[in-house]
């Protein structure tokens, strides 16, 4: 079930079977699980490509680096991991300018 979904409820729907105040118990799903790729060092496109694939959202931060040539990805959060991420969850990634001019 996608994220945020009531999934299940205690006492199950039905009339006249509880008094207003009762408590009612709800289970709400955290999504689809699914992993965080390594996009570190890979071009912009390809990351996008990558996370996307694994139904991750992202955020794309753009930065001068003396070292790192322009549309490499320099860093991600979070960092790759195995069945850490929900579906929809952003992973930010900061990708190279290349040297300032």
């Amino acid at each position: 079930a996608p994220a945020r979904v009531v999934i299940d409820q205690t006492p199950l729907a039905c009339t006249a079977c509880a008094v207003a105040g009762d408590p009612v118990d709800l289970v709400i799903s955290l999504g689809q699980v699914t992993d965080i790729p390594d996009v570190v060092g890979l071009i912009g496109g390809q990351a996008v490509i990558a996370l996307e694939a694994a139904g991750l959202q992202y955020r794309i931060t753009r930065v001068n680096d003396p070292v790192v040539p322009a549309r490499i990805v320099i860093s991600q959060n979070p960092g790759p991991c195995t069945g850490c991420a929900t579906t929809g969850d952003t992973v930010f990634l900061v990708i190279s300018l290349g040297p300032s001019t």
